[in-house]
């Protein structure tokens, strides 16, 4: 799918992540930066209790108010959309069934299998969801803040920025017929009736412009 659009980049921008090696993706796009040290391994139980909560809750509608960006971990990540399938074709929510999607997936491994999923929920703390989803908000919206903004904004799938660790803001689900309608560089392919969540990351404009001529 040729996404010509009104992006000013040239057409080797839109290189393949898929195709370069873990070097030129190091170098490419800044670091995601860390949290105080007094914050990060809150923020970390952040997740994993977030995780615990909505599937001991089972609600599809608190599912679908929390924003995957909060995430930080990629293995949170993943069993957060294994949650929201789940939610999607589910009425209840459990492990084993979130653990089948992981495995249908081929994801159930990097997600930490089903021990991890059953040790997450019952760990969880004795609160509500939304008693912790504010607090793993607030956690985004700092990381955000220490972000460096220079650079290239480019899109990228989420997954793929939280996979390498990349500086990222918030996402949005995008199908790929709706990608046309964005300036920046995408970096990439998603099919027009396909749907994926998206974000932004900055990319270093030396570094971006010397992979395009390789």
């Amino acid at each position: 799918m040729d996404h010509k659009g009104k992006s000013p980049i040239r057409k080797g921008w839109s290189k393949r992540i898929a195709v370069m090696d873990a070097t030129d993706i190091s170098k490419l796009f800044s670091p995601m930066p860390a949290l105080p040290e007094e914050y990060q391994a809150l923020a970390e139980r952040a997740e994993r209790d977030l995780l615990g909560l909505l599937i001991l809750w089972g609600d599809r509608a608190l599912v679908q108010q929390v924003e995957p960006s909060w995430f930080t971990s990629y293995q949170h990540f993943i069993i957060f959309r294994g949650i929201e399938t789940a939610a999607e074709i589910n009425p209840n929510l459990d492990v084993v069934i979130i653990s089948e999607i992981l495995e249908q997936s081929g994801k159930l491994e990097e997600s930490g299998g089903l021990l991890y999923l059953a040790g997450i929920v019952s760990n969880s703390p004795r609160i509500t969801p939304w008693q912790i989803a504010p607090l793993l908000q607030g956690f985004a919206k700092m990381r955000y803040a220490m972000t460096a903004k220079n650079g290239v904004r480019c899109m990228v799938r989420l997954e793929d920025a939280l996979l390498h660790g990349w500086n990222h803001g918030t996402s949005w689900y995008s199908s790929g017929a709706q990608l046309i309608n964005y300036e920046a560089p995408i970096f990439f392919e998603l099919l027009d009736d396909d749907s994926d969540w998206v974000c932004y990351s900055f990319a270093d404009e030396v570094e971006a412009e010397r992979l395009a001529a390789q």
